[in-house]
């Protein structure tokens, strides 16, 4: 199956993640064959950052481990007592996991290990994590801090309001530069250039409006910018305009 993915054109998602898990599986265990039975110094290593990240990893390893447990479900969908994280519940499952937790832990100590490598290659180059501004629902960090968190709470906006706030901001940013560079605006040339987005994002609003689904009133919308914009560009359609047609280099 190696074979077929490097050859294949687009990534394969599926079949690449199986292939690394099956990797990290066969090293987990000869790591613990090798290292953790026979306590080496690289077993110390791993212990101690155990140890010193357990405030953070002692969760996430048994949250991994569980949703393994129910195939990849989110945690909203399991029984209650795991869902909710009664003490008790938490404990068995410590005990009955117990393999799979370590196996978590271990995931993570070899990402600090490279980190950290990485860290000391940059010769001083400054390397760092992002930080989310919104985190997962189907998280380690909600499922263990339920409630410090908004579980309805969604990220984005109506699509109505994608659509009108990307056209008026991509439109009349235009319309800004023209001005400052003491240009006629493109708003104002006799070509369909600006009309065609501006028609379409109509359409799609007054669609909406009108109660139509989402996803009609979108394709409606872009094939009323699309055919103008093909009309100007095959039949030479246009404005009666304020100016002369659009510069080839404008």
């Amino acid at each position: 199956m190696l074979l077929e993915v490097r050859r294949s054109s687009r990534v394969r998602y599926a079949e690449v993640r199986a292939l690394k898990e099956a990797a990290f599986r066969r090293a987990y265990a000869r790591f613990e064959e090798a290292e953790l039975r026979l306590a080496t110094p690289r077993a110390q290593a791993f212990a101690d950052f155990v140890r010193e990240q357990e405030w953070w990893l002692d969760t996430y390893a048994i949250f991994r481990a569980l949703r393994e447990r129910f195939g990849g479900q989110s945690w909203t969908e399991w029984p209650a007592p795991l869902r909710d994280r009664h003490e008790d519940a938490i404990v068995d499952a410590r005990h009955q996991l117990a393999g799979e937790v370590r196996y978590r832990q271990y995931l993570q100590w070899v990402a600090h290990e490279q980190w950290t490598s990485a860290r000391r290659a940059g010769h001083g180059v400054a390397l760092f994590g992002d930080l989310p501004f919104m985190v997962a629902l189907d998280s380690a960090d909600v499922w263990a801090r339920q409630d410090e968190f908004r579980l309805d709470a969604s990220l984005g906006v109506p699509p109505l309001s994608a659509v009108v706030m990307g056209v008026l901001t991509a439109t009349f940013g235009g319309v800004i530069r023209d001005v400052l560079a003491h240009e006629p605006s493109v708003l104002l040339q006799r070509e369909l250039y600006v009309s065609p987005a501006l028609a379409g994002a109509a359409t799609f609003v007054l669609l909406q409006l009108v109660g139509a689904p989402t996803v009609p009133a979108g394709i409606a919308g872009f094939v009323v910018a699309l055919f103008i914009r093909a009309g100007a560009i095959l039949w030479k359609w246009s404005l009666p305009g304020f100016g002369g047609p659009v510069d080839a280099d404008g």
